[in-house]
């Protein structure tokens, strides 16, 4: 039981920071994205 409120826990903070960080660098995510995709 311990582990499964801690594995929601910590799954519903990281999808808090996700959308936080996306919210925020949306706007360089994209030239990452295809910089990564063209060197690969």
């Amino acid at each position: 039981m311990g582990y499964w409120d801690n594995h929601t826990y910590r799954t519903m903070l990281t999808s808090q920071k996700l959308s936080y960080m996306q919210s925020h660098i949306d706007a360089t995510v994209p030239d990452r994205v295809l910089h990564e995709s063209n060197t690969m």
